[in-house]
């Protein structure tokens, strides 16, 4: 409840570091719909700044981080859009049952980086996942040793293709998946939205 018993709603949550000789100091600024009221509050995690502030980032309003991606990725074959949450979906499952229910006629094929696929064994259906698409993981900095020998990788080790495959892999049934190699960025999506705020447009 905000001032004078009315509704208070928070608008936007906001991150200022502070460069310090020994450490970076990261403090968190509450922003609310109510003028004049708003807090302050200190999230500072030693060596680790662009993990705090990025995952602060995250909590943005949903529209305001559909509307970055789509600055970032402007592709006449890419649609950005906040499809899951209109239709209430929390887990990546549901998304792809309605996906593969709805147009039965489509090839989909689910695909996500090394690093997931080392704890995706702990996502929720992660199985149901694995039996509804076929799945292209993509190498990751720091994965590529640990991904392949991982829980679900293990588990789904003998629906595993090889590479030189991978073109068919949309045409398969499930489950089928392909561990990809490539070029690699150390980049992390945090690291991403973090360039790009100190990008002056032309």
């Amino acid at each position: 409840m905000g001032q004078a018993g009315l509704t208070m709603k928070i608008t936007s949550i906001e991150t200022v570091v502070v460069n310090a000789d020994i450490r970076n100091w990261i403090f968190v600024k509450v922003v609310t719909d109510q003028p004049g009221l708003w807090g302050w509050g200190e999230a500072t995690l030693e060596w680790k700044t662009r993990a705090v502030t990025g995952c602060i980032d995250d909590l943005a309003p949903l529209a305001d981080r559909v509307t970055a991606a789509r600055d970032l990725l402007n592709h006449p074959k890419v649609r950005v859009t906040g499809f899951e949450a209109a239709h209430g979906f929390t887990y990546s499952w549901q998304t792809i049952a309605y996906l593969t229910q709805a147009m039965p006629d489509r090839n989909f094929v689910w695909i996500m980086g090394a690093d997931n696929l080392v704890h995706f064994s702990r996502w929720e259906r992660w199985r149901d996942i694995a039996a509804m698409v076929p799945m292209a993981v993509y190498v990751r900095p720091g994965s590529g040793r640990r991904a392949p020998v991982s829980m679900a990788a293990s588990a789904l080790a003998q629906w595993r293709i090889d590479e030189d495959d991978a073109t068919r892999l949309a045409t398969l049934e499930a489950p089928a998946w392909v561990y990809l190699h490539g070029r690699q960025s150390p980049l992390s999506s945090s690291a991403i939205r973090a360039r790009r705020q100190h990008v002056k447009p032309k």
